[in-house]
């Protein structure tokens, strides 16, 4: 009974397993456990959080403050109100009571607290941009690791078909060799074809551990054996390319990070100013006290009052407070001038990116196509014996050489239109959205 249950349990497993493992293969499915686990968004995440606890806490000052203490246990005094009564010494112990209760309000503060909370907000925004700026990064890493990891893989899987299919032109050109059919010096040239695609293996096989010690990095897993081709999201580029700068400096969460950036030193230096204006408060207080008649007995003492409290700096502190103040917001400012100006380069600089890609595709589509047509006449003149094996073994090598190269233009073309919608902060969006569409 028992073996039948762990049988059957493990048979659940593995089914449970099988099924994470082929939901998981696609870039979607994993970018979104990316974001869930990544320690730079988590890191990120955090921070935000921190931040929207301080804007309650600012925001908590808008509010009363309640003190209370209690204090007991004996007490030794000599007062004028010992002194006045008729005993042998001026003095007196006794034990000691009192219970001490104040609630203060915030009446006027010169906006001071207003201007710290909205200071406290628009950090919290900065942060929440910068959020969504570190997931952008993390996609776009994700997007890239995969990417890589399908191209190098598929590159070996076509490199060992083009070594397997020279091997075999090898081989019959050896044997004519030996034959005394061909020169050896066929064979020599044949030969070193081969060597150069073993040594094309080696280089690529080098490239696959280095790319797959990224994505461990990146993901925090190694790549699944079974990887989905990442879907081309060339339909969500704008081809105006002076519209998709302007939107993008617009929307981009960097950007929108150091606009909250400067707003956060603009009301710094209102609370700054706050500070030279006279606080008023409002207090409510209720004491007593309890300890021997001849020391000054029973106590009670309530209280509403208004308290105003103005504080002066005779070295001009605050005015050089504000001043310091007034400079950082000017330099957030120029911050925020040359982020905009860096999102600008950068966008522009991925479209062009993104455009000679499609090009080198569209080239590469072309070779590959010439080459099939080139190897197709050589095969008829081999067969009517006007051009030599060796000859035909390299228009093949050639066409295998130009399919290679169509593989990995096809892999740049489809990197640089992910790089694209990363640059202008939509690229998240967009992957999440294939996923929801695939589901």
């Amino acid at each position: 009974m028992f073996g039948k249950f762990k049988i059957s349990f493990f048979f659940a497993f593995c089914c449970v397993l099988a099924s994470v493992q082929v939901h998981a293969n696609s870039l979607e499915q994993v970018l979104k456990e990316t974001l869930q686990l990544n320690p730079t968004v988590r890191s990120a995440a955090a921070g935000e959080h921190a931040a929207q606890f301080e804007k309650k806490a600012a925001i908590a000052n808008f509010y009363p403050d309640i003190n209370a203490s209690v204090a007991t246990g004996p007490i030794f005094q000599e007062n004028a109100t010992s002194r006045g009564f008729d005993v042998t010494r001026g003095e007196s112990f006794s034990g000691f009571g009192e219970v001490n209760v104040t609630l203060r309000q915030k009446i006027y503060d010169g906006n001071e607290t207003r201007s710290q909370v909205n200071a406290a907000n628009a950090r919290a925004e900065s942060l929440n941009f910068m959020l969504r700026d570190t997931q952008e990064r993390v996609a776009l890493n994700v997007s890239q690791a995969y990417m890589e990891i399908l191209r190098l893989r598929q590159n070996l899987a076509h490199l060992s078909a083009q070594k397997k299919t020279m091997g075999k032109y090898l081989y019959r050109i050896k044997k004519l060799s030996d034959e005394g059919v061909v020169e050896l010096t066929e064979w020599q040239l044949a030969s070193d074809v081969l060597t150069i695609i073993e040594g094309n293996i080696i280089d690529h096989e080098s490239q696959l551990l280095n790319a797959k010690s990224f994505y461990y990095e990146v993901v925090g897993s190694e790549p699944y054996d079974e990887m989905e081709m990442p879907s081309s999201i060339s339909i969500e580029l704008n081809t105006e390319l002076d519209d998709v700068i302007e939107d993008s400096v617009e929307k981009h969460p960097v950007v929108n990070s150091a606009r909250m950036d400067s707003e956060a030193a603009k009301y710094d230096v209102n609370a700054q100013v706050g500070q030279t204006h006279p606080d008023v408060n409002g207090e409510l207080s209720y004491l007593f006290s309890d300890k021997r008649e001849d020391i000054g007995g029973s106590i009670t003492d309530a209280r509403a009052v208004v308290r105003l409290n103005w504080n002066f700096s005779l070295g001009k502190r605050g005015d050089f407070s504000i001043k310091q103040k007034q400079f950082e917001h000017e330099e957030m400012l120029a911050r925020q001038e040359e982020i905009e100006r860096e999102i600008k380069r950068v966008i522009y600089q991925a479209y062009t990116a993104y455009q000679a890609a499609q090009k080198q595709k569209e080239i590469s589509n072309e070779r590959v196509a010439l080459n099939e047509e080139l190897l197709k006449s050589y095969k008829i003149q081999f067969e009517g014996s006007r051009i030599s094996l060796l000859n035909l073994m390299r228009a093949e090598n050639q066409l295998f050489n130009a399919k290679l190269e169509q593989i990995n233009n096809q892999f740049n073309a489809l990197s640089a239109e992910y790089n694209v919608l990363a640059t202008s902060g939509q690229l998240k969006k967009v992957i999440l959205a294939q996923d929801s569409i695939n589901e």
